[in-house]
């Protein structure tokens, strides 16, 4: 996943460079310097079942309306 690629996917996910490196625990500084170094291969996947997950939460909403 390209850096571009990384950024375009932290927006479609309402997040911020701050926001992701918060949720794994890492400083932002570290995370800003992908533009440079690459992001990780652990990136792209972690982002693909986040956003699974926000998916799954929002229709768990839905479902619960119905029980």
């Amino acid at each position: 996943m390209s850096y571009d690629d990384f950024s375009l996917q932290l927006k479609a996910l309402s997040l911020s460079r701050d926001d992701f490196a918060k949720m794994v625990g890492m400083n932002y500084n570290s995370v800003a310097n992908w533009k440079q170094k690459g992001v990780p291969l652990w990136v792209e996947c972690f982002l693909f079942h986040y956003e699974k997950s926000k998916k799954l939460d929002s229709l768990l909403e839905i479902l619960e309306k119905y029980k």
